[in-house]
């Protein structure tokens, strides 16, 4: 299980924010009728999100609402570019209960498809007429993936130790810089790890659970910096993508210790804890056109007994908004079959690559040349089992290293060398990369703040660098 920020240098008294923002936040405010969209629009949402090589699969998730008291039909149709029989990718008809949500959704193979496209959704349903567009970049490739990080990963601790500062307003502007940073870099969706950990949340909320990894309660009405609205609103300036990690409800091992009598018991607790966070975090957030999809942070390495809690959470965020994809990131998977994949809830398999602290079956070696040797046969395998189950693979590459002279801790930024030698190797594989994780592994220099390792402004500028020379930025403008 990972969780790599050196949080004991933090205390929740030390995360800052506005008191008008709590006092404007309510649980029990009605749920937006479109989230991120307006009434006149239909909720559309396309995986991966923007730029693809020419030998991938794209999901194009469409939302389908009801409000009446009766089923309606709906025609849905899905174009290339423009919507005309010529450019038909797809047509569903789908009768959505009274009251209901529903999903449609078709796939596009991106093969000799190079060059920038929209892709249109269209609906038809008692005589009225939505459609929505989404941007897409295809770029030749000889590989399902691209030599670039499409994603990062933001751990929320991590955020404050390279951005607090002396002022909310110095931290926010710190914030948004970073943000503005990663777009600068192509890596246009983010992963906000967790809302909540270790008792502290980090946005404002009515909510509070007991936390028992600190032994109190959680509560978010001690929260006054609103991190999730920072973030989402500077997202929208660029027509980034964020999907909000749920937290760990207190229970970080949950997923690893089925064996323990009250495992049930502490199941049914994390996933009430999950959705009310979910519903939580769509009230005061579904309007941001940003808000992109879910993860949820409990980590995994048996994806059948794990489905006992994905499951359940990952329908309930599907409720809410359909087209948002559910992103995991498994951590130690041994064997999975594609059975064990269908049957599940989750959209996106975000694998980590533990190359960090050198992970093998069973130990952590700290030497990453050891797992490096075995990511050709461990992502292979994982393509292998993804092949036909339109579950979506991507990459949760590691950018940081760990020593071992204090166990599992302490760790630092990688050479920029050893992150190119991953990524080559994965993006045989996996049609998108994400890089784990920002804040103080992968540090824009304009961006100020206290604890910043300078090994992390390097591999920065050899990133940047690296990209710029090599004419990858890929961007949509």
């Amino acid at each position: 299980m990972r969780f790599i920020t050196p949080c004991a240098v933090l205390t929740a008294a030390s995360i800052v924010c506005s008191a008008a923002a709590l006092s404007a936040a309510t649980v029990d405010r009605p749920l937006p009728a479109d989230g991120s969209q307006s009434a006149s629009n239909l909720p559309m949402c396309v995986v991966p999100a923007g730029v693809v090589s020419d030998r991938t699969r794209v999901e194009i998730r469409v939302r389908l609402e009801h409000n009446d008291a009766a089923p309606a039909s709906h025609e849905v149709e899905f174009y290339l570019d423009t919507p005309v029989p010529a450019r038909l990718l797809g047509r569903q008809a789908v009768t959505v209960p009274a009251g209901s949500r529903e999903l449609s959704r078709c796939w596009w193979d991106t093969h000799g498809r190079a060059g920038r496209h929209t892709i249109i959704g269209r609906v038809e349903s008692q005589g009225r007429t939505r459609q929505a567009s989404w941007p897409v970049e295809v770029i030749p490739s000889d590989t399902p993936g691209l030599p670039v990080f499409q994603g990062v990963w933001l751990e929320s601790f991590g955020v404050l130790m390279a951005c607090q500062g002396d002022k909310d307003e110095e931290t926010k502007a710190n914030v948004r810089a970073s943000i503005d940073a990663m777009n600068r870099l192509g890596m246009d969706t983010i992963v906000l790890a967790y809302v909540e950990y270790q008792g502290t949340f980090f946005y404002p909320s009515e909510l509070e659970f007991f936390d028992g990894e600190v032994r109190r309660t959680s509560s978010g009405r001690e929260c006054r910096f609103d991190m999730v609205e920072t973030i989402l609103s500077q997202a929208d300036k660029h027509g980034m993508h964020v999907l909000l990690g749920l937290g760990r409800s207190g229970d970080p091992w949950l997923l690893w210790e089925f064996d323990k009598p009250d495992w049930t018991d502490r199941n049914r607790k994390a996933i009430d804890v999950a959705t009310r966070i979910a519903a939580d975090l769509w009230s005061r957030y579904g309007h941001h056109a940003s808000l992109y999809g879910w993860y949820l942070t409990h980590e995994m390495g048996d994806l059948a007994k794990s489905s006992a809690y994905y499951n359940p959470v990952a329908d309930f965020c599907h409720r809410l908004a359909p087209e948002k994809p559910v992103l995991v990131a498994p951590a130690d998977v041994q064997s999975m079959s594609q059975d064990e994949l269908r049957a599940s809830s989750v959209d996106i398999f975000a694998y980590q690559d533990a190359v960090g602290a050198g992970y093998v079956p069973g130990q952590y070696t700290y030497q990453p040349e050891n797992r490096i040797a075995t990511l050709d046969e461990v992502f292979a395998r994982y393509r292998n089992v993804h092949e036909g189950t339109e579950k979506h693979l991507w990459a949760d590459l590691e950018v940081w290293e760990m020593d071992g002279r204090t166990g599992y801790a302490n760790p630092f930024p990688a050479s920029f060398d050893r992150v190119k030698r991953q990524i080559d190797i994965e993006r045989k594989y996996a049609p998108v990369l994400t890089a784990y994780a920002w804040h103080l592994y992968f540090h824009d220099p304009a961006c100020q703040g206290d604890h910043i390792d300078p090994r992390a402004r390097k591999l920065f500028e050899a990133y940047a660098a690296w990209k710029s020379q090599h004419d990858l930025d890929t961007r949509l403008r």
